[in-house]
């Protein structure tokens, strides 16, 4: 009966062990998936640093130089 409880204890210790492991695994994974995710951050604040008062014009004239155009869809009154 002590070899089978042995036995057994040995097999929850050994799942113990692969279930570490892939807990470990799993934080590393989250910690890359951070630190890629600060870098885009990063990257993205800097092309906004850099580009963002331009955005900014170029959103303002399209915005405010108004050209209205019928759809195509829409038939065109004749004059």
């Amino acid at each position: 009966m002590s070899a089978q409880n042995s036995k057994g204890i040995q097999t929850l210790l050994d799942a113990e062990r692969e279930a570490q492991k892939i807990v470990q695994k799993a934080r590393e994974s989250e910690e890359d998936a951070s630190q890629d995710a600060e870098e885009q951050v990063k990257a993205i604040r800097s092309a906004g640093d850099k580009q963002g008062q331009q955005v900014i014009d170029d959103l303002l004239r399209v915005v405010t130089d108004v050209r209205p155009e019928v759809p195509d869809r829409v038939a065109q009154p004749q004059a």
